[in-house]
């Protein structure tokens, strides 16, 4: 009773600030514009056709979401910063993480949620080593669910290079960039911990974080080495045969249309090649847009920041000439890097935010992407 009162009271007190408000206002409006809705056709036995364990598990969060609910809602935005061993880590990763993953309609959407989940727990993870608290049992808990997200958006990723190569490059570089960048971070806060258990757990933890980074780098080493771009892969007859039956094992339990895979006409690579280097174009303005509203008051990581932005946007012309003279190989490749630098360097900028004055300054890091 006790436990449940404190609880009840914790979020009786919590309400979100204006800013706050407006702040996930923009970020909803960003995933919408990013992931449009996609019209379902709807099965007339939707209702019936309910996996045992998912029924189970989708009722209990429900039942923990009305509850938060009911103490303001509140609750559950607080909830966004709790780490493993609060007492709010439960609402954050069974309710929220739960409502991200459902809210999450489309293929891509919900690849992007599971990397964005993986970088969150490495990113508790740093947390946790920033305060000396990082111990085995929690680093086991917090590996086996960045294994599991980890293992979803490269499953996911690897359908998507069927429908759409783009968003499978986009996601497989964000998360092998942001994975590589968090890696470091973590590293350099565990040898600073005074905490024996604290340093020799982020050791361990960082080498499982760099293992995932360099598997998500070497999945989209097609794009990066432009030998062929991701979709003209499946032109290959035991490649084709091979995603068919993965998207019809899933789609097996699933009441959406099974997506028709064949080998692509002869010049299909071209137009493939044309829409990745689009999308990649595309998710790394995005991605400098951010960074551009960003306000750095000390002026040696600003000027720093500026240089490896001037240094991207020499990747993002190269990008734009090749994609002008229907070199769609070399786009890829521009766009492809100029994305994995601004991802990078977004990364390290969230990451000193949160660390000021932990991580290592401008001088110590290198972030400018390879023009050559």
């Amino acid at each position: 009773m006790k436990f449940t009162e404190e609880f009840k009271n914790e979020g009786l007190r919590v309400r979100l600030t204006v800013q706050e408000k407006a702040t996930l206002r923009a970020r909803l409006s960003e995933r919408m514009a990013l992931n449009p809705a996609s019209p379902l056709v709807q099965s007339p036995y939707h209702f019936f056709i309910f996996n045992h364990v998912v029924l189970q598990r989708t009722f209990a969060a429900l039942i923990l979401f009305v509850f938060v609910a009911g103490s303001g809602g509140g609750t559950s935005y607080a909830a966004q910063t709790a780490l493993p061993g609060d007492l709010l880590y439960a609402v954050k990763i069974h309710v929220n993480e739960f409502v991200e993953i459902a809210l999450a309609t489309t293929p891509t959407a919900k690849a992007e949620a599971q990397a964005v989940l993986a970088e969150r727990r490495v990113e508790e993870a740093q947390d946790l080593a920033s305060q000396g608290k990082f111990t085995t049992t929690v680093a086991e808990q917090l590996q086996l669910q960045l294994d599991e997200h980890v293992a979803a958006a490269q499953s996911l990723t690897e359908v998507l290079e069927i429908e759409d190569p783009g968003a499978a490059a986009q996601i497989s570089t964000q998360l092998a960039s942001s994975l590589a960048v968090n890696d470091a971070v973590l590293s350099h806060l565990g040898e600073q911990s005074p905490d024996e258990e604290t340093k020799n757990t982020s050791r361990k933890f960082a080498v499982r974080v760099r293992m995932h980074a360099t598997a998500a780098a070497e999945a989209n080493k097609p794009v990066k080495e432009s030998k062929r771009v991701v979709l003209e892969r499946r032109s290959e007859p035991v490649a084709v045969a091979a995603k068919a039956a993965k998207v019809m094992s899933i789609a097996a339990t699933t009441s959406e249309p099974v997506p028709q895979v064949a080998a692509p006409a002869p010049d299909e690579g071209s137009l493939s090649g044309q829409a990745v280097a689009a999308q990649l174009k595309a998710r790394t303005r995005l991605v400098l847009g951010r960074i551009h509203a960003l306000s750095l008051k000390d002026e040696k990581l600003a000027e720093y920041v500026q240089t490896v932005l001037a240094s991207t946007s020499v990747l993002m012309s190269a990008g734009d000439t090749a994609f002008g003279a229907a070199d769609y190989d070399t786009a890829v490749v521009q766009f492809d890097t100029a994305l994995q630098s601004a991802v990078e360097l977004e990364t390290y900028l969230k990451a000193e935010r949160r660390f000021d004055g932990a991580l290592p300054r401008v001088g110590d890091i290198d972030l400018l992407p390879d023009n050559d």
